[in-house]
């Protein structure tokens, strides 16, 4: 999204992020077909000026592979960061999340 965002020039409100990987969390395991391809872009320091509300990062606290990345984008986007607790990679397993249903709202 964030790569997207920035190689078009598009501008939104808002964006909110769920437990965003990047680059720091790649390994050579990374089933992806293009690790390299996929992660191999910059976040521009004017990114932020594309957005013109909030940023917003939600993440487990126990999901910690993840926060190198979480604190990479919570500084370069300005981002408010919403911590929950045990609910790992934000899997297809939780029902409902009512703290993103409020955010999205906002």
């Amino acid at each position: 999204l964030l790569r997207y965002l920035g190689e078009s020039g598009l501008k939104l409100q808002k964006v909110i992020l769920v437990a965003p990987g990047s680059k720091f969390n790649a390994t050579e395991q990374d089933p992806l077909p293009s690790k390299q391809e996929f992660y191999s872009f910059e976040i521009l320091p004017n990114l932020r000026d594309q957005i013109r509300d909030r940023v917003t990062i939600f993440v487990s606290n126990d999901g910690p592979e993840i926060l190198k990345s979480v604190e990479f984008y919570q500084n370069i986007l300005d981002a408010e960061l919403i911590k929950l607790d045990d609910l790992g990679h934000f899997s297809f397993l939780i029902n409902e999340l009512p703290e993103l249903l409020e955010e999205i709202t906002k």
